[in-house]
């Protein structure tokens, strides 16, 4: 059971980061994008710290990393333009 909280911490955490980064970067609203970032910041360390502890693997937790990852560069090339 324990295995199941990693994905669901990445996947929450990387969605709340990501209307974060939109937040951010499309409507330059920084203060409210703070906000959000608060709570994913703390499920991706607890995600983070289970994944080096050998509590959960990687899978479908370093997908939604790595989609994150892939929203944060395209939002914030279009928050530079803007």
């Amino acid at each position: 059971m324990i295995e199941l909280v990693g994905p669901v911490l990445a996947i929450l955490g990387s969605f709340i980061s990501i209307v974060g980064a939109l937040i951010n970067n499309c409507r330059h609203d920084h203060h409210g994008a703070m906000e959000l970032w608060m709570f994913s910041n703390v499920m991706l360390l607890a995600w983070s710290v289970g994944y080096l502890a050998g509590l959960w693997d990687g899978g479908l937790s370093v997908g939604a990393l790595m989609v994150m990852y892939l929203i944060f560069t395209v939002s914030n090339l279009y928050g530079l333009i803007k």
